[in-house]
């Protein structure tokens, strides 16, 4: 989880190493968002976070 705005604490260059140690990494964008998802964004974190209990729950792979 991601989020956008300037005050969003992993910039660009960060989240190209993690994806290099983490080949199935998984982005998922808060475009409204900075630091506080849970603040600006939160129906959106929440749906997120079911999503991938969901999936994980399920034995697959989260897309």
């Amino acid at each position: 989880m991601r989020g956008m705005l300037t005050d969003a604490l992993i910039p660009d260059e960060e989240l190209l190493a993690f994806k290099r140690h983490f080949r199935d990494l998984r982005i998922e964008q808060f475009n409204e968002s900075g630091h506080n998802i849970r603040g600006s964004e939160k129906e959106k974190l929440d749906r997120t976070i079911k999503d991938f209990i969901d999936e994980s729950d399920r034995g697959g792979k989260v897309s």
